[in-house]
């Protein structure tokens, strides 16, 4: 579900495969070296939402992340950067059990989706982010299916 760049299609923007190729071979244990490289990949390609999304996993609850994007210097929780995940693909639904996770029992947040924002409770968010999940396997066990009558 991740989305990787494939280093020999490279599109010319060099340094954010080069980024990404490095964060597929770091070691899980040197988490702050992947942190500086999901950075390194957000900060030119600030439309990439599992990079947010998994920017989002490497921080610690209270901890906060800045982010250098068209000039400005933006700081973000560990469940704002599951919300701007969310914003930069709706269908991602990763970020919104992450963000899910995060909140309290009693706590809701705002989305903005497909330009309107709504409010979500931990629930919500977590039976949201298994439709997505569940729609996602019907659809590949369909094509399964489609490719065995063939």
């Amino acid at each position: 579900m991740e989305k990787r760049l494939d280093a020999e299609k490279d599109n010319g923007d060099t340094q954010l495969t080069e980024a990404f190729i490095k964060y597929n071979k770091v070691e899980w244990k040197s988490a702050e070296t992947r942190k500086q490289l999901l950075i390194q990949v957000i900060e030119p390609n600030p439309n990439d939402s599992h990079a947010y999304n998994n920017l989002g996993n490497r921080l610690q609850s209270g901890e906060k992340v800045t982010l250098r994007i068209g000039g400005r210097e933006l700081t973000f929780t560990k469940k704002e950067l599951y919300q701007e995940a969310i914003k930069l693909d709706n269908n991602c639904a990763l970020a919104y059990n992450n963000l899910g996770l995060e909140l309290q029992a009693k706590e809701k947040v705002t989305l903005t989706i497909g330009g309107q924002k709504e409010l979500f409770t931990k629930d919500e968010l977590l039976q949201l982010a298994k439709g997505f999940t569940a729609s996602k396997a019907q659809t590949q066990k369909m094509k399964h299916v489609r490719f065995h009558l063939q």
